[in-house]
């Protein structure tokens, strides 16, 4: 792997020389660029302390063959000013970014003040990840260094057979996010999370999305407490630690509209 034949990893930011002191280093692996968690994930950095840009990480990496090598990335920041909103009025789907999680193509277009996601995305297979349920989904990614928000959409399942609608939070990327899904056909509500690549339900209960309605959906994620509501009536609560940023996203396994999406600022439970 990797971390064979490391003693020793120093990180640098905005030093690309690594001439200056490191703002971290660490003996033993995983090495990471803030530390480690208990759980042996990697720790997240703030860095809305930073000025919009580029940066740099760098990290001078000591052998135990003896030497040094010095690794450079660049990243971006860009301050991301609420409100984001999007009624999809104008017919268009820019800042969207669609990701197929199925093995079956999904078919998304913005027309009539909608965004509408018409295909069935597999059942089998690919689709199913152990218990869990792959589909398609599209991200905002403007949203990408989000952390606290209130997160509103409305959402019609025209699913004939009742499959999968709903949306994703503190989406980092498709191994990394909170998901709230509506199955009609199992007639259930799943409030779940993928970390590392791994689901876990977070809570579930009865109230399933029925095929034709239009709902409106309200995440309030807020450190690590996790508020959904369901047309205005609380749904479920949680609170969990794992995932403390990421933009917002999509889901749907079938036919589905989506609309007036808005992630803002948030102002406390309603």
């Amino acid at each position: 792997g990797p971390d064979t034949g490391v003693t020793r990893v120093d990180f640098y930011l905005d030093d690309p020389g690594a001439l200056g002191a490191p703002i971290h280093g660490e003996r033993l692996a995983p090495y990471d660029f803030v530390n480690t968690l208990p759980d042996g994930m990697a720790a997240s950095y703030d860095s809305a302390q930073l000025a919009d840009g580029v940066h740099t990480i760098s990290a001078r990496v000591t052998l135990a063959a003896g030497g040094e090598e010095l690794l450079v990335a660049t990243f971006s920041v860009a301050t991301v000013a609420l409100p984001l909103l999007d009624d999809f009025a104008d017919g268009s789907a820019d800042g969207w970014v669609i990701r197929d999680d199925s093995g079956s193509p999904s078919s998304w277009n913005a027309a009539g003040g909608v965004l509408e996601q018409r295909n069935l995305v597999g059942a089998i297979g690919p689709a199913l990840d152990g218990g869990y349920h792959r589909g398609t989904y599209a991200y905002l990614a403007a949203g990408a260094g989000l952390s606290d928000y209130r997160f509103t959409v409305r959402i019609t399942s025209l699913s004939a057979e009742g499959h999968d609608a709903g949306v994703m939070f503190r989406y980092r990327d498709n191994d990394n996010y909170y998901r709230l899904l509506s199955n009609a056909r199992r007639g259930l509500t799943l409030l779940e999370k993928k970390v590392g690549g791994r689901y876990q339900t977070l809570a579930k209960n009865a109230r399933a999305l029925l095929p034709g309605r239009t709902v409106t959906v309200t995440v309030h994620a807020i450190g690590d407490r996790l508020l959904v509501y369901l047309d205005g009536e609380p749904l479920f609560s949680a609170v969990d630690t794992d995932l403390p940023w990421g933009t917002v996203a999509l889901y749907a396994r079938d036919h589905a509209l989506f609309d007036d999406v808005a992630v803002e600022a948030d102002p406390g439970d309603p």
